[in-house]
């Protein structure tokens, strides 16, 4: 090779270099401008899915009126949306939970009710359209009372090992039904403290910004801390008075079982509490 050419190919190095660094530089430049998806985990498209699902079903809850009189759309964008969804998707206390459009099982005052996860049976929520109110009168629920069923459920419904608990204990003859009835009020009574806390931190602030009106006492604003001065404003001096249906349900489901298992293991099956459940 010539002396010339021998510095024809030396002095091309540094350009074909700033060439390749050059290239790689865009390149690189072209990777981080593309916009990273993160895929969302199942449990998020679940808890969206069982949102527009009760959405579709109860439509009232898809939209509200300001204080202004302009109705709005509920969206995604909405904290109470958001709250709802992440709900629904469960956690590691209790699995995923799903909307039910049925009326449920209670009478027409109940507005809504929730089955537990237990054993095969998945978790349900239920909000009925309309409901017989205080006054005795049947009416459609309104956009806030909806929603405010749906929260409490929501909340109640992690109670679900508890509430299997006293189920378990109270089939296999250890609980009488007083104490049944008050340890089952008193996990409802600690879902309306919450319900307190959820309008506080969640529906009165994203109501305020939306220029919403609200009733404060809809949402638990008068329920005692205390349980047993709930329980008596809630019933009178009886522990059935207004709040009849845990008394109602070991009367008719309990109750009968009961008495089928003293039957068929004997007398003695399940004392001393049998006078309990006469």
């Amino acid at each position: 090779m010539s002396k010339n050419k021998s510095l024809t190919l030396i002095s091309s190095i540094p350009l074909l270099l700033f060439v390749f660094l050059w290239r790689n530089f865009l390149f690189l430049q072209e990777i981080e401008t593309i916009p990273v998806q993160i895929p969302k985990s199942p449990s998020v498209y679940h808890g969206e899915l069982q949102v527009r699902k009760m959405l579709s079903d109860r439509p009232v809850m898809g939209k509200f009126s300001r204080k202004d009189g302009k109705v709005v759309n509920i969206s995604q964008d909405d904290k109470i949306w958001s709250w709802v969804a992440r709900a629904y998707e469960g956690s590691e206390r209790i699995p995923a939970i799903y909307w039910d459009s049925d009326f449920g099982l209670k009478p027409s005052q109940y507005l809504s009710d929730h089955e537990i996860p237990y054993k095969d049976s998945k978790g349900l929520i239920r909000v009925r359209p309309n409901f017989l109110d205080s006054r005795g009168v049947f009416r459609d629920a309104s956009f806030e009372e909806l929603w405010e069923a749906c929260v409490y459920e929501l909340l109640n419904i992690r109670n679900k090992n508890e509430f299997i608990n006293i189920y378990e204990i109270a089939i296999n003859g250890g609980l009488g039904r007083e104490e049944w009835i008050r340890r089952n009020t008193e996990l409802e009574h600690r879902a309306l403290l919450k319900l307190k806390h959820f309008f506080r931190d969640v529906w009165k602030p994203w109501a305020i910004k939306n220029e919403l009106n609200f009733r404060q006492d809809l949402w638990g604003a008068n329920v005692s801390e205390h349980y047993l001065q709930w329980i008596k404003s809630y019933n009178g001096d009886g522990l059935d008075g207004h709040y009849g249906y845990w008394g109602n349900y070991f009367d008719k489901e309990i109750r009968p079982y009961l008495a089928k298992q003293r039957s068929y293991w004997g007398e003695g099956w399940g004392e001393p509490l049998w006078d309990g459940w006469e």
